[in-house]
């Protein structure tokens, strides 16, 4: 009776977990391995190639990227994983008559290998880009402009940047990273993303944190600064230590040679 006593005691003390909050990293083994399926739909709305659209309500561009994540180092508090895209199928539904050559660009990206190093808070130290000789042919051509785009595609954890301290559901929090980007193709780039987070809930040991931030890219090989509104959900394991699902929404212009293309742009990633 005593010891059921202290033990009720303790619990009145220490309160329940989820008011005392949980600590959120992002801290994988050596070895993991994740399959995923990458969805991101390209809207213009407005600017010369939405005028060569039939249907401005339908995706420029939608891409289907199945990859692999391989955790292939875990040291203390950074780990380094390398993505290597399987395969990719590559449409256009708002401009059938660009259908075919859209369509190559899928096969252009078999084999592009992003290796990441990143912090159990999500903070990207460095970034390496490695296009397969197609793909980089391309983004030469197009002065980097592939190594902007989807086509390099995020680790599913660069979205998300996780507190110091543990956190409560309905917590908030505010940080930013920037990151270089020119072994993605841009000369002289890099990104910088800043947003403002929010514990939502937790289903198990599943946390949903909520973004909104902005997304902004630069880089000597782009006309101007491209700076997009960012917004979304995420899905973060705290047993497995990895993001298993990403929902975002991006906004904004994108400066061109054909001049500035407003656009929205949606990302989606699932295990597979």
């Amino acid at each position: 009776m005593r010891v059921f006593a202290c033990l009720v005691a303790t619990m009145m003390v220490a309160g329940p977990v989820s008011a005392q909050g949980v600590l959120l990293r992002i801290n994988p083994p050596q070895g993991q391995v994740t399959h995923h399926l990458m969805v991101v739909e390209t809207y213009m709305k407005g600017g010369p190639m939405a005028q060569m659209a039939a249907d401005t309500s339908l995706p420029f561009m939608r891409m289907h990227g199945w990859q692999s994540s391989t955790v292939t180092a875990a040291s203390g508090e950074e780990h380094t994983v390398t993505q290597v895209i399987d395969s990719m199928r590559v449409e256009s539904p708002g401009m059938p008559q660009m259908a075919a050559m859209i369509g190559q660009v899928g096969d252009m990206m078999k084999g592009l290998k992003t290796v990441t190093r990143m912090t159990s808070r999500g903070q990207v130290t460095s970034l390496n880009v490695t296009l397969p000789p197609a793909a980089q042919a391309l983004a030469g051509a197009q002065g980097g402009a592939m190594g902007m785009g989807g086509g390099t595609g995020p680790t599913m954890s660069s979205f998300v940047l996780l507190p110091e301290r543990p956190v409560r559901v309905g917590g908030t929090w505010r940080d930013s990273m920037t990151v270089a980007l020119d072994s993605a193709g841009v000369s002289g780039g890099a990104a910088k993303f800043v947003a403002t987070f929010t514990l939502k809930a937790m289903e198990g040991r599943v946390a949903v944190i909520a973004l909104d931030g902005v997304l902004t890219m630069s880089g000597t090989s782009m006309p101007a600064d491209m700076a997009l509104t960012l917004t979304g959900e995420e899905k973060l394991d705290l047993d497995a230590g990895r993001v298993t699902a990403v929902t975002t929404e991006m906004s904004g212009t994108a400066p061109t040679a054909m001049g500035d293309v407003p656009m929205r742009v949606t990302l989606t990633i699932t295990q597979s």
